[in-house]
């Protein structure tokens, strides 16, 4: 066991400048692009060709210390780093990225910048760590691999009932009517939550809570007034990433008034979650867009978007989803734990 400068056992790898959303749109294909993405394994887009088999990333820009693991092929741009381990014989690859995960909380902290935050290599390198032989190392990976194997189990199955929601509105041939007649928008205010979340932590169907905002209530944002209800919807205002979240029962969690909360008037959710997920509300929701500098979405619009009639009356997939989500929470919060005991 000794203790290393990480600069000392590790390569940090800047990402490609070519690798632009143009440049995705432009190659379309199989393999990610990791990015500065906090979800999806850091991936924003996929082309056709790849610069590596697999690998560590930590995202550098905005959204900064997001360490994944890519276990597929995959490139970088220049929102992240790859980090490679020097010299194999004093630590394994994949010990590096548990290492890593411990460090995200240290590489957030530490990033620079007023308006977008940025960490370079000095930071990721200038960090200390206590290295143990190799034989320690491999198990700690044997203790902890099983556990994120069955979280990459979660993510696989979110997927595949997400590909059955989209499917279902895909195949209803029901006619459309307005979507106020389906939904109730909710507008409830602060109501002394402990945490905030801003827009940045929400992806589709996914909640990064390890960077919630402990609240200050002398110095609460003012951005942090939508108190969200039981058996209900997000989605962000904003035009872009399809932001969006379930809740069968409202968190500790006051959001931002950068999303929208709805609710399905019959209290079934599975078809507006459907429809939330599908490229025809994507595709209106943009169409209705308003503002110049940061296209978004108001009450107004909202009320103007169609919906298909409900042909499922039901909250099952919308019941496994929740459940699959806090499952999830539960196993990450688990991970944490073990990483901060052994690593």
């Amino acid at each position: 066991m000794a203790i290393y400068k990480l600069e000392e056992i590790i390569q940090v790898i800047s990402g490609n400048s070519k690798l632009t959303k143009k440049y995705v749109d432009a190659n379309n294909g199989e393999f990610g692009v990791v990015s500065s993405s906090s979800f999806n394994n850091g991936i924003f887009g996929y082309i056709n060709t790849f610069m590596y088999e697999k690998g560590i990333t930590i995202s550098k820009d905005g959204s900064i210390g997001n360490v994944f693991w890519q276990d597929k092929p995959f490139s970088i741009n220049t929102g992240a780093f790859l980090v490679k381990p020097k010299d194999l014989s004093i630590i394994n690859e994949k010990y590096l990225f548990f290492l890593l995960k411990t460090k995200e909380k240290r590489l957030k902290q530490i990033g620079d910048g007023s308006v977008i935050k940025h960490i370079y290599a000095k930071d990721i390198n200038n960090l200390e760590a206590i290295i143990p032989d190799l034989k320690t190392q491999n198990s700690i990976i044997d203790i902890i691999e099983p556990i994120e194997q069955l979280k990459n189990t979660i993510n696989k199955i979110k997927l595949i009932l997400k590909k059955h929601l989209i499917l279902i509105y895909k195949l209803n041939q029901s006619s459309k009517e307005p979507i106020k007649n389906q939904i109730i928008i909710k507008n409830k205010k602060y109501k002394n939550e402990k945490f905030y979340c801003p827009t940045s932590l929400v992806s589709e169907l996914s909640l990064n809570k390890e960077n919630l905002i402990l609240l200050d209530q002398t110095k609460k944002p003012s951005r942090a007034d939508l108190t969200i209800e039981d058996n209900s919807f997000i989605f962000s205002k904003i035009i872009g990433e399809n932001k969006l979240m379930i809740f069968s029962k409202a968190p500790n969690i006051v959001f931002s008034t950068g999303f929208f909360n709805i609710k399905s008037k019959n209290e079934t959710n599975d078809h507006l979650l459907s429809f939330l997920l599908s490229n025809d509300f994507i595709y209106q929701k943009n169409q209705l867009q308003t503002g110049t500098l940061m296209q978004s979405l108001n009450k107004e619009n909202l009320n103007k978007i169609f919906i298909k009639k409900d042909i499922l009356y039901s909250n099952n997939l919308f019941s496994q989803l929740s459940n699959l989500i806090n499952l999830e929470k539960n196993i990450n919060s688990i991970l944490k734990k073990i990483l901060k005991i052994f690593i």
